[in-house]
C-alpha cells in the first residue's frame, strides 16, 4: 500500500482553498454551531457563505395540516428562521448569499455544490443513537456521505462558541495510508500551518492474537515510522506534530483519542462509496457525530 507523500501539495498555494462555503441548516442549535464554524471559516479565509435551507414535503408542521397550505406555513417558518439568522448580526462581515429552496434535500444540496463551486459543506448532525446505541441516520448523514467536496460536520458534542473565537489549534489526522487519507492529509497539515496548531497523526490497528508482544511492538513501530513519513518536511518551523498508533476499534479509538487532546478538529479521509476508508458504514458516521469537536472529512 502506497505512503502518502503530501510534502509538496502542503504549501499555502497548494493547501486549503477556500473560497465558497455551504452551510446547510435546519435552524436546530447544531445548525447554529455548524453556522458558526461556517462563518468563522469563511471570515478567516475570505470566503462567501451559502446560508441555505431546503423546504422538503417530509416537513411535517402539524398532522392536521396538508397540502399546499403545510407547505407555505413550512416556507413562512423558514423565511422567519433565515431572517432571526440575519438580523444576530452574525453573518456581518462576511459575504453570504440565501438560498432558500425547494424540493429533495439531497437533489437540491448536488445541485447547489455544483452551480456555485462550493469548496465546504458544513452541516449540523443530531447524532441521535438508536435503542442499540449506533447512530440513526439523518439529513446532516445523507449530505455526509454523498457529497463529492470536503465536509465538515458538526455534532453535538461540539463546543459552542462565537464565530469569532473559533481556532483550530489542536488538530488530530487519522489516517489509515490509504488513496482518500492521501486527499485529506493536505487539509490536515494545511489547517494546522495556518492555525499554528498542534497536529496529531493517528492509525488505529485492528486488535489481532497472530502476532507476539514483540512482534507486535515491531509492527507498532514499523507504523509510526510511516507516519512520520506522512509529514512534510520542515513541518517543525510551524506546527508541532507526533505520530501515535493505537490497537482497537477505530471509531472509539479515534473519538477516545480526540477527547484525550481535546480536539478541535478531526480530518479524515472519506472513500467513494460515502464510507470513511478505514470504518465500517455505521462507524464512519459515528466519528461525524460522537467527536467533541467538527469532523472534516475529504474524499478521494
Amino acid at each position: 500500500m502506497k505512503v502518502p507523500e503530501p510534502a509538496a501539495k502542503t504549501t499555502k498555494d497548494r493547501g486549503l482553498s477556500l473560497t465558497s462555503v455551504l452551510v446547510a441548516t435546519d435552524f436546530s442549535p447544531v445548525s447554529d454551531l455548524a453556522l458558526t464554524y461556517a462563518v468563522a471559516l469563511a471570515r478567516h479565509y475570505g470566503a462567501q457563505v451559502y446560508l441555505t435551507h431546503v423546504v422538503t414535503e417530509g416537513q411535517a408542521v402539524s398532522p392536521a395540516e396538508s397540502g399546499r397550505a403545510a407547505y407555505e406555513k413550512m416556507r413562512r417558518v423558514a423565511e422567519q428562521g433565515i431572517a432571526d439568522i440575519l438580523k444576530s448580526g452574525r453573518m456581518r462581515g462576511v459575504a453570504h448569499e440565501v438560498l432558500l429552496e425547494e424540493g429533495y434535500l439531497w437533489e437540491v444540496i448536488e445541485r447547489l455544490i455544483h452551480a456555485h463551486k462550493i469548496s465546504l459543506v458544513t452541516v449540523g448532525t443530531h447524532g441521535v443513537r438508536s435503542v442499540q446505541g449506533e447512530f440513526m441516520g439523518s439529513s446532516a448523514e445523507m449530505i455526509f456521505r454523498r457529497a463529492e467536496c470536503p465536509v465538515l460536520t458538526v455534532g453535538p458534542a461540539s463546543a459552542g462558541k462565537d464565530s469569532g473565537e473559533v481556532e483550530f489549534k489542536k488538530i488530530l489526522f487519522a489516517t489509515n495510508f490509504g488513496r482518500a487519507a492521501e486527499h485529506a492529509a493536505p487539509y490536515a497539515f494545511s489547517l494546522a500551518q495556518e492555525y499554528r496548531a498542534m497536529l496529531t497523526l493517528l492509525h488505529v490497528m485492528k486488535p489481532s492474537e497472530e502476532y507476539s508482544e514483540k512482534g507486535l511492538a515491531m509492527l507498532q513501530e514499523t507504523t509510526r515510522y510511516r507516519l512520520e513519513q506522512c509529514l512534510p518536511p520542515g513541518i517543525e518551523q510551524w506546527c508541532k506534530a507526533e505520530c501515535v498508533v493505537k490497537s482497537g476499534e477505530c471509531a472509539e479509538e479515534i473519538l477516545q483519542a480526540a477527547r484525550a487532546m481535546k480536539a478541535d478538529l478531526v480530518v479524515m479521509g472519506a472513500g467513494r462509496k460515502h464510507l470513511v476508508t478505514h470504518l465500517p458504514q455505521s462507524a464512519a458516521y459515528t466519528v461525524a457525530a460522537g467527536a467533541p469537536c467538527p469532523v472534516l472529512t475529504v474524499r478521494a
